[in-house]
């Protein structure tokens, strides 16, 4: 019987095993959820990044809505030179900063405090402070749902479990699986409404897509799409010459420019009794068959408690003297008397309070104070030519704003029919003596031209 010497048996086997070694090749390491997250994190913490992120709310396979935001996140770990300052992010100081474009809302925020403003809307806007780092809920208690995933990974302040916030309160991650291609990797855990998937780059750790179940065949969706980062030192949002507000939901659309056949009455004003304002209180009647007509000027304050601006009163105190000095023109072309006068020039204040901020006693004070200031430049001329009315609103986006939402006052001059002819910012007016005399020749074209 044939035997093969022992030295052969062992230099088969060793070929054997050598060949099954090629056909194969030993499996990668166990990736553990905890490592693909590290991986995300120092992506996020090593420099600034901007992302477009697409929601959309499924059932099943229908899309039930979508929305998208832009979030730009700058870690604050490079020193003024450009070099990293090499201190473990827990010990040196949070520089952490992110801008966050959702439609035409826009929040900074960066150095203890948040920034919110709208687009669409250069008047308002609102602030509020934050202690420690900046995290996510630093901003998510005050704004709507809105993922900032980047910031829980890049602020590394963020426990594995609440990256995820304000979509899910806690998840537990339990698996991490490199794809077929090994370019992505996907994490899966679960929360209190069900799975959750999320995926990353395998190199960079860049967030690629979100899954999170809802309940039942509901799923929130998320998808990152990098896109150019811009200038961090450009992003904070000045509010210098914004009106300050109390909330995220006090952030409205500016009111639309008054224009067309829309008549200056139609706007929320109220006299000192409450009752609405009507076209016949702002123009005094003109007798029927008198060859005449009778125009408006009505100038809007913004009224601010505790931050009166005295150079806003000289500057509606001078809008009235110009009326009174326009006046007397008139009734000079009209042989010296003023009923001769073809053109009438009546004069009105809407004063504009945000009632909030206002008590009703301040209030009444402030509309007497006012009253009796502009009697005194624009007292009665004749019965078509009264002294300056009072009027006022509660507000401002639907009355000064319309004309211009940063100026401190606003004249409007109007018809007789209450149409806008033409509207001038006030502020700065009394310091420029050449600046009224040109806006009363403009009215006075329009009234006798």
């Amino acid at each position: 019987m044939f035997s093969m010497p022992a030295r052969s048996i062992a230099v088969a086997m060793a070929l054997a095993l050598a060949i099954a070694a090629a056909a194969c090749p030993a499996q990668e390491p166990r990736l553990e959820p905890e490592q693909a997250l590290a991986r995300a994190r120092e992506y996020y913490a090593s420099g600034a990044t901007a992302e477009r992120v697409s929601v959309t709310l499924m059932r099943g396979d229908l899309s039930l809505g979508s929305s998208t935001l832009v979030v730009r996140l700058d870690p604050g770990v490079r020193d003024a030179g450009g070099t990293s300052d090499g201190a473990d992010r827990a010990d040196r100081p949070d520089r952490t900063r992110v801008l966050i474009e959702a439609g035409p809302l826009r929040l900074y925020a960066g150095a203890g405090s948040v920034v919110g403003v709208r687009a669409d809307n250069e008047a308002t806007g609102v602030t509020w402070d934050y202690a420690g780092a900046l995290v996510p809920t630093a901003i998510l208690e005050r704004v709507p749902p809105m993922p900032l995933f980047e910031l829980a990974l890049g602020s590394g302040r963020a426990p594995d479990a609440q990256i995820l916030l304000p979509y899910v309160s806690a998840v537990q991650w339990e698996s991490a699986q490199r794809s077929p291609d090994g370019m992505r990797v996907a994490l899966t855990g679960a929360c209190s409404s069900g799975p959750v998937q999320l995926e990353i780059e395998a190199r960079s750790g860049r967030l690629v897509a979100c899954r999170v179940s809802r309940g039942g065949a509901e799923a929130i969706t998320f998808a990152f799409e990098p896109i150019p980062v811009g200038d961090p030192d450009a992003w904070a949002i000045d509010t210098a010459d914004r009106r300050l507000v109390g909330s995220i939901d006090r952030l409205v659309p500016r009111a639309p420019a008054i224009g067309g056949d829309e008549s200056i009455d139609q706007l929320p004003v109220v006299s000192p009794d409450g009752s609405p304002w009507t076209l016949d209180a702002i123009l005094p009647p003109v007798p029927r068959g008198a060859d005449l007509r009778v125009w408006g000027v009505v100038v809007f304050v913004r009224e601010r408690p505790g931050a009166e601006d005295p150079r806003t009163r000289s500057d509606v105190l001078a809008a009235f003297k110009t009326v009174a000095d326009l006046r007397r023109q008139l009734a000079v072309e009209g042989q010296g008397d003023p009923d001769r006068s073809r053109a009438h020039l009546a004069g009105s204040a809407v004063i504009v309070y945000e009632l909030e901020r206002f008590a009703e006693t301040q209030r009444l004070d402030s509309i007497e104070a006012w009253s009796s200031d502009l009697k005194s430049v624009l007292p009665a001329a004749s019965a078509l030519q009264p002294a300056a009315r009072i009027f006022w609103s509660a507000s401002a986006r639907q009355t000064i704003d319309r004309f211009d939402p940063r100026a401190g006052a606003v004249v409007v001059l109007v018809d007789d029919l209450g149409r806008v002819l033409l509207s001038d910012r006030l502020d700065g007016l009394a310091q420029d003596p050449g600046r009224a005399a040109s806006l009363s020749e403009r009215w006075r074209r329009i009234l006798n031209p």
